[in-house]
């Protein structure tokens, strides 16, 4: 997908999650997600865009040192690297 229809796509999403969490209260059950309120749905997507958005800025911030970003080509290697880093995230 090119980064114009991504952000079509983004903008889309957002709006209709936007609409639906105004029309009620965040404390209304979402039908599709046992257990959760629109709240917790709305918590939810927010930690998504936190994430990428890390993600994305740790990358830049890789590219820019020179780090690996790309796998590499043993694909065990690569998820062992990356294994590495979300638990140095994590300390």
């Amino acid at each position: 997908m090119d980064d114009s229809r991504y952000l079509e796509c983004l903008a889309a999403d957002y709006g209709d999650l936007r609409d639906a969490a105004a029309a009620v209260e965040l404390t209304v059950p979402v039908p599709t997600c046992p257990g959760w309120t629109m709240g917790d749905l709305v918590f939810h997507v927010a930690e998504v865009y936190l994430h990428k958005v890390t993600v994305m800025h740790r990358i830049d911030a890789e590219l820019a040192a020179g780090l690996p970003v790309t796998p590499v080509p043993d694909d065990l290697a690569w998820a062992a690297y990356l294994r590495r880093m979300l638990v140095a995230a994590t300390q």
